[in-house]
């Protein structure tokens, strides 16, 4: 998708049409699945705000959604009907209260195909979902990951997920299956994030875990010319989420642009209790804001063991 499709689809979102801009690299957007996480929106007016928009491949039904902070405190919930083939846009700043104004958190939909009031096996894999966020000062947008989830990412699952929608938020979900998985046990993995904090642009860590990690993250900072790599620990503050200005994280000189390699939660080495006895799942990912350059460019996180 080029850049100008990019804008014009978030732009859209917010009832505006004029759009100018420039094509950039392509993003890819998920399948259909029951529901969605879309980690670290906010919005701070309606002129700079996180959009969704929300395809649906099936019937007409209910899609329940809530918004939680990063201290998992609820801020916002709701359910609307979405009508077959309809793409229904959710604006952050529209369907929140002013006192949510400045706080990032996490958005979670649900469909809710059979009309039980519930997500379980029954209900269709049905919605197709992609985020923006979109800041009209700057006629601009960065692409927001959106992660799917079935019953499968709930305890006892797959075929028990939420007994009632009217009250979920995403610390129901005790794994993230499309997400960086941690099976029980010692299972160590490596997560690599892209930053630059250099020449003025400022970085912005996003990371969701579905269990709430308690220990430092001993990482591994390096310099993209191999010039210099520092072993760091870093602390997610969030209950499940955590957003972390990268500049402020207390690098070593000579550290201003190049990778993150953090040890992913293990619960085999204390970092988090495993409460479901089915792991963990984690989503991240680094958005990188370039004043010369005049853009924010948004980057998946990737991962070995």
């Amino acid at each position: 998708m080029h850049r100008w499709t990019l804008l014009a689809s978030a732009f859209a979102l917010l009832g505006l049409t004029s759009v100018s801009a420039t094509p950039f690299n392509p993003a890819e957007f998920g399948g259909r699945d029951q529901g969605y996480l879309v980690p670290g929106v906010y919005f701070t007016s309606a002129a700079d705000t996180s959009a969704v928009g929300l395809t649906n491949t099936c019937n007409a039904h209910q899609v329940h959604w809530v918004f939680t902070d990063t201290s998992g405190t609820v801020q916002g919930r709701g359910s609307f009907t979405i009508l077959p083939t309809e793409t229904r846009p959710f604006v952050l700043a529209q369907a929140l209260p002013a006192s949510a104004v400045g706080r990032f958190g996490t958005l979670m939909f649900v469909s809710d195909t059979d009309g039980d009031g519930k997500l379980t096996s029954a209900d269709e894999q049905c919605l197709v979902v992609e985020a923006f966020h979109a800041d009209l000062t700057r006629n601009d947008a960065v692409f927001l990951p959106v992660w799917p989830f079935n019953t499968y990412d709930f305890p006892g699952g797959p075929g028990t997920g939420i007994n009632d929608l009217s009250i979920m938020v995403p610390g129901m979900l005790s794994r993230l299956s499309s997400g960086i998985e941690d099976e029980p046990g010692a299972d160590v993995r490596t997560i690599y994030l892209r930053y630059s904090i250099g020449g003025g642009d400022a970085t912005r860590m996003v990371v969701w875990s579905a269990e709430t990690v308690t220990q430092p993250l001993l990482s591994l900072v390096s310099q993209f010319d191999g010039s210099k790599a520092e072993l760091v620990p870093i602390t997610l503050p969030g209950t499940q989420l955590s957003v972390l200005d990268v500049g402020t994280l207390g690098f070593p000189s000579g550290l201003t642009n190049g990778l993150i390699a953090m040890v992913a939660p293990d619960d085999g080495v204390g970092d988090y209790a495993d409460t479901a006895g089915d792991g963990n799942g984690i989503a991240a990912y680094t958005v990188i804001e370039s004043p010369s350059l005049g853009a924010a460019q948004t980057i998946l996180a990737t991962w070995s063991r």
